[in-house]
């Protein structure tokens, strides 16, 4: 609050003017130290608030690092997803393929049983050498019309025997295919577990971070909000300083024209004075005695 002066006519104004003076020096030595406690305390919540800010960004950093990891669990997951998938319809077709095995094993046994049973082995040399027969002797229609059977019944049983093959080729490929995805499933599986317990140690340390970063932050409204306090005092005595200023100005004034006035009083003396002998009167002079009509 201004504060309040009443000018009392019986004390000189050199007497008020000196107590102002003093009053306004008082508020300013009052007032450096309330801007030197402001601004420290400012200072202090902007040191505050810039180690809030680099546990931001490290936390910022951190989250970008899990979002990766994440990302990259996920990516994981889906392989195995995918790995799982391919494995099953592995199975699948193995299944499959056995019954078709199984269906041609037993037209082999019961070539088998028929005492017709040969090796694929066998089955070519014997199919060569009745080919061989054919093209290198003379024979009738009749003679070589067996000869032809025999050879489409022997084709018969090596294509079985060929079908047999590739199927065990293929069941063989397959368990291949299933035992390096179960190899590959158990690697990404350790893989996805130590991309988890990576996770799991960033989220512990943002979680630090976030708790270190609140702690700054209120650190810095603490010191904020007491320098806003020390501001608005700072202010109320600044509006305290210039409202003694103003009473000490209007004083200063008043003193000038009471100087002013007793200048015009013994100019006006001194210029009646030389009128009356008859001396002659300066420019200021007349100009005096024409404003008080005494010429």
């Amino acid at each position: 609050m201004p504060w309040l002066i009443i000018i009392d006519e019986g004390i000189p104004m050199e007497d008020e003017a000196a107590s102002l003076e003093r009053k306004i020096e008082e508020l300013r030595k009052k007032l450096y130290r309330a801007k030197e406690k402001r601004d420290g305390l400012r200072l202090e919540a902007q040191r505050w608030a810039e180690k809030r800010d680099r546990i931001h960004a490290s936390f910022k950093e951190l989250r970008s690092e899990v979002a990766s990891f994440r990302e990259r669990s996920r990516a994981i997951s889906e392989r195995i997803s995918d790995l799982k998938a391919s494995s099953g319809e592995a199975k699948e077709q193995i299944r499959r393929k056995s019954v078709q095995l199984r269906d041609l094993n037993e037209k082999l046994r019961h070539l088998r049983a028929m005492g017709s049973y040969m090796s694929s082995e066998d089955l070519k040399a014997k199919i060569d050498e009745i080919e061989w027969k054919i093209q290198t002797t003379p024979l009738s229609l009749e003679e070589e019309k067996p000869l032809i059977e025999d050879v489409r019944f022997l084709e018969t049983q090596l294509v079985l025997h060929r079908q047999v093959e590739k199927l065990r080729e293929e069941k063989e490929d397959l368990k291949d295919r299933i035992d390096a995805a179960y190899n590959e499933i158990n690697e990404l599986y350790e893989q996805r577990r130590k991309l988890r317990e990576t996770i799991l140690e960033l989220s512990k340390k943002m979680d630090e971070l976030k708790t270190n970063a609140d702690t700054m932050h209120r650190k810095y409204l603490q010191y904020k909000d007491e320098a806003q306090k020390i501001h608005l005092r700072y202010v109320e005595i600044l509006n305290q300083v210039r409202s003694l200023q103003r009473d000490l100005d209007k004083i200063e004034e008043e003193r000038r024209s009471e100087r002013m006035r007793d200048l015009k009083e013994d100019l006006e003396k001194k210029a009646l004075e030389k009128l009356r002998d008859r001396k002659r009167l300066t420019l200021d002079e007349l100009k005096i005695l024409a404003e008080k009509g005494k010429i």
